[in-house]
């Protein structure tokens, strides 16, 4: 089962700015930014907090409304591109989301940490 979810990611990672597309996500929180030692400030301006539906992406622009499905358990969220990540490592690894706090939590338990997900795009920023 494991190879077959990574043969489909890398499949799906051969667009890089597919609309539509499943790939690995994980989650940032405020207290990760700081150890990080980012100033805690989204791309969108704004400051980052743990309760916002938002994730960061490099791939969607600002402020785009993205739905996330886990493809675990068909749980979906809503939620805004309001930074950008994850960083240059990861994503060159095939991580192409960071999902603030609250939207993984309501998809996927936190200990879960990297998740396998269906992005949709809503609306353009």
């Amino acid at each position: 089962m494991r190879i077959l979810i990574i043969l489909i990611l890398s499949v799906c990672s051969i667009s890089a700015h597919a609309e539509n597309r499943m790939t690995w996500a994980s989650y940032f929180t405020v207290e990760s930014c700081k150890r990080e030692g980012t100033s805690g400030i989204m791309a969108n301006g704004y400051p980052l907090r743990d309760d916002l539906l938002v994730c960061a992406s490099w791939d969607y622009p600002l402020n785009s409304l993205l739905r996330v499905t886990n493809m675990s358990n068909c749980k979906s969220v809503i939620v805004y591109v309001g930074d950008r990540g994850p960083n240059w490592k990861l994503y060159d690894k095939g991580r192409r989301l960071d999902l603030g706090k609250r939207p993984f939590e309501k998809i996927a338990d936190l200990k879960d940490g990297v998740i396998v997900v269906f992005i949709e795009q809503l609306t353009r920023g």
